[in-house]
């Protein structure tokens, strides 16, 4: 039984809708889950979570776990268990809450490891999807559609919000008090003004931080390399978590690691490997000595290369930076990498006449 009208359906009985999915068919399709200015997004523009409005949260995806673990059954023409769904929704949470710290990339490698790959008969699943999408935006609830397209009770959702109804504004948002970063009440959904000011000032003094760290070794490579200053700033801090000042920067925070090198780089003093302990990467005594052994092993790439973008290219198409541990290239790295880079300018120029 399904409430999903057929293709012929959709194409003789339902003119409007019909019409509505041409439309968006002409918009163009993604095959897998992407961040976007509006939201997570998938197929033809479904949204899957809205890009919060609230421009201080500690979380940037406003989630709502039985539309979200819904629409990806109906598209992925599977139900989840538990275990994925669990996965699922802490890796779309963690790419919200890297995207409200502006790591873009760091949200990006969250939410390829939610593990959902590529549409399967990706033309299908996208109308499959829209259609979904229509009847939850005309009022169909999530469990409905869930059972009326064929899934029945999803225990996962039927679990998961069991367990969360209490702790998130409105009701299936997924949120819980470690989301905003500590779990204290003074960081947690106080929404009046400047409550959650303090979460963006942090970002920015985490920027400074690092900055002020590294303007200096940074400033000496990239007059090597001929470059500007924050062409180098803004990859390590990608590469690097801010400096090892994001939680899961372990490399740079216990090995002074700030561009993702791999054993056997110029001037490590030991290695490390990560928690799967299957990819070994290199410790420097210092961040400098990381600095310099970027510059000396992968700055040719990147001599005299300028342009933000240009720059970021070439180091994914080298598969040296921007490749997750499948060997499947980040979405967006190269804007990304870009933004970030434009985003360090003005923290930069705070350094000026040093």
């Amino acid at each position: 039984m399904t409430v999903l009208p057929s293709r012929d359906d959709t194409g003789a009985d339902h003119t409007a809708l019909a019409a509505a999915w041409r439309d968006r068919r002409r918009g163009g399709l993604s095959a897998y889950p992407v961040l976007t200015p509006a939201g997570l997004v998938l197929g033809t523009g479904t949204l899957l979570a809205k890009r919060s409005k609230d421009a201080w949260a500690p979380q940037a995806l406003d989630v709502d776990a039985g539309r979200l673990l819904t629409l990806l059954a109906i598209a992925y023409d599977r139900p989840h268990t538990a275990e994925q769904a669990r996965r699922i929704l802490a890796k779309v949470q963690a790419a919200g809450r890297a995207l409200a710290a502006d790591e873009p990339v760091q949200a990006a490698i969250h939410l390829a490891h939610a593990g959902l790959g590529v549409l399967p008969d990706a033309d299908n699943a996208a109308r499959r999807l829209f259609l979904a999408e229509t009847l939850l935006d005309q009022g169909m609830n999530p469990e409905t559609l869930r059972k009326v397209a064929g899934y029945g009770d999803d225990q996962a959702v039927l679990k998961y919000n069991e367990n969360h109804r209490p702790s998130g504004p409105g009701g299936g948002q997924f949120y819980s008090p470690s989301d905003a970063g500590g779990g204290t009440p003074s960081s947690v959904m106080n929404r009046g003004h400047g409550a959650a000011r303090p979460i963006q000032n942090d970002t920015v003094e985490k920027k400074r931080r690092f900055v002020q760290r590294t303007i200096g070794v940074a400033r000496e490579i990239a007059a090597k390399l001929n470059v500007p200053v924050e062409n180098i700033l803004g990859l390590s801090a990608l590469e690097s978590g801010w400096g090892g000042q994001n939680p899961d920067s372990r490399f740079a925070k216990d090995g002074n690691n700030y561009f993702g090198q791999h054993a056997h780089s110029k001037y490590e003093n030991g290695t490390m490997f990560n928690k799967k302990g299957n990819v070994e990467m290199s410790t420097f005594a210092t961040p400098e000595d990381s600095f310099r052994s970027f510059a000396e092993s992968h700055g040719d790439l990147i001599r005299r290369v300028r342009a933000p973008e240009e720059r970021a290219r070439k180091l994914q198409d080298s598969r040296r930076f921007g490749i997750l541990e499948n060997g499947e290239p980040v979405v967006d790295y190269v804007g990304n990498v870009a933004g970030t880079i434009r985003k360090l300018r003005p923290i930069i120029a705070e350094h000026a006449g040093e």
